[in-house]
């Protein structure tokens, strides 16, 4: 099965659950609070990427799932961009380097 290059979520979802089957990049758009995340299906060797919009509002929460070892925290501002890199480890996803920040600037 192809993946997609980058599979896209929202807050308006219930439950966003990143596939590892499905793809490697995951790009967010927060326009609420982001508390019920799950991952499944990792592979070890892989890397994973995962993108994190503010919106214009901002300050808004995002929870990494719990397979998710030593993740930067999500920049808060409004409109900015986070990113962050991890590797498939037995299960979990261990972050590579400390995730950056994009912050729009007015």
């Amino acid at each position: 099965m192809r993946q997609r290059q980058c599979a896209t979520f929202d807050t308006s979802m219930p439950r966003m659950l990143f596939d590892g089957n499905l793809a490697q990049c995951f790009m967010v758009k927060l326009g609420n609070h982001a508390r019920n995340t799950a991952m499944r299906n990792i592979s070890t060797g892989v890397l994973y990427i995962f993108i994190i919009h503010q919106d214009q509002t901002g300050n808004r929460f995002f929870k990494w799932p719990e397979q998710v070892a030593n993740p930067s925290w999500v920049d808060p501002a409004p409109s900015s961009v986070s990113v962050q890199a991890f590797i498939g480890l037995n299960g979990q996803l261990q972050a590579l380097m400390p995730g950056t920040w994009n912050e729009v600037q007015p």
